[in-house]
């Protein structure tokens, strides 16, 4: 049996985790001096209202070496291996911390870290594609190859609010924040081979929104949609976005949330993001 673990940034429901035995380690996120695990520790809806009212002080982390490892670990009684799933490595060293712990243990089963190219509950269908995979039966190479095929047809795409918190955390670069920043519009960013970038502006959150479905709709077309609504703190747009999607486009299923902590920090309050598979054959 091959196991599939990721991070709390996957933004898993924890009944999904539990369903496919996908096992998940932490984030860090410190505020106001005080570090928590992320999707452990911290509510999600406190840390975005202080935010709305001008928290500064806030930063992330990823899993130390000795996270990692206890992951491995845990997962590894009675796996043949385990395939580690990981948020963009452009973004976070998530992924290359991953990678060296995994090369240097000794006496566990082969680990294959799979760098997602994506966040939030995009890499959480990443996980997802590789735990089906992993429940027929799958061998690593097989595993690892279906979550591989998953990063391809994932997308995430958000409206926020502000570029402020994006450029602050060095998501974005200085030249994109001035403009969008000079022009008050509400942006609309995705994850493009594995960078954040803009794919989109509009004057208002409303349509701001309509163009997010619509980019969804695009991507989608002729394809299986699985969708996922997630939000900083903004349930009525997350809401709003999701009865835009089904106005234009047929997911199968789909869930809506908060996006973790760790990803709001630097998306900022109010953020609302589409995660989609358009599965293939």
């Amino acid at each position: 049996m091959i196991r599939v673990v990721t991070e709390s940034v996957a933004d898993l429901p924890s009944e999904v985790a539990q369903q496919w035995g996908i096992r998940t380690v932490p984030y860090l996120i410190t505020w106001d001096g005080t570090t928590y695990l992320d999707g452990v520790e911290l509510d999600p809806g406190r840390l975005y209202e202080a935010m709305h009212h001008g928290t500064q002080s806030v930063s992330t982390g990823f899993p130390s070496a000795k996270a990692f490892e206890d992951l491995y670990r845990q997962a590894a009684d009675g796996a043949d291996g385990i395939v580690s799933i990981h948020i963009s490595g452009d973004l976070s060293g998530g992924y290359a911390q991953a990678a060296q712990t995994a090369a240097q243990l000794s006496g566990l089963p082969p680990i294959r870290a799979v760098d997602s190219r994506t966040i939030s509950m995009a890499q959480g269908y990443v996980a997802l594609a590789a735990a089906k995979r992993a429940a027929q039966g799958g061998t690593l190479e097989e595993v690892a190859a279906a979550a591989e095929k998953a990063r391809d047809e994932v997308h995430f795409i958000a409206a926020v609010d502000t570029l402020e918190y994006l450029f602050r955390g060095g998501r974005l670069k200085r030249s994109t924040y001035l403009i969008g920043s000079a022009l008050r519009i509400k942006p609309m960013i995705a994850t493009v081979e594995g960078k954040l970038q803009p794919v989109g502006r509009a004057r208002n959150s409303g349509q701001a929104i309509k163009k997010v479905a619509a980019l969804v709709e695009e991507r989608a077309r002729g394809k299986t949609l699985h969708l996922t609504v997630v939000h900083a703190g903004n349930p009525e747009g997350a809401q709003a976005l999701l009865a835009a999607v089904k106005a234009v486009a047929e997911p199968v299923d789909g869930y809506m949330g908060q996006i973790t902590p760790a990803l709001g920090a630097h998306g900022g309050p109010g953020l609302v993001a589409a995660c989609m598979w358009a599965e293939g054959e």
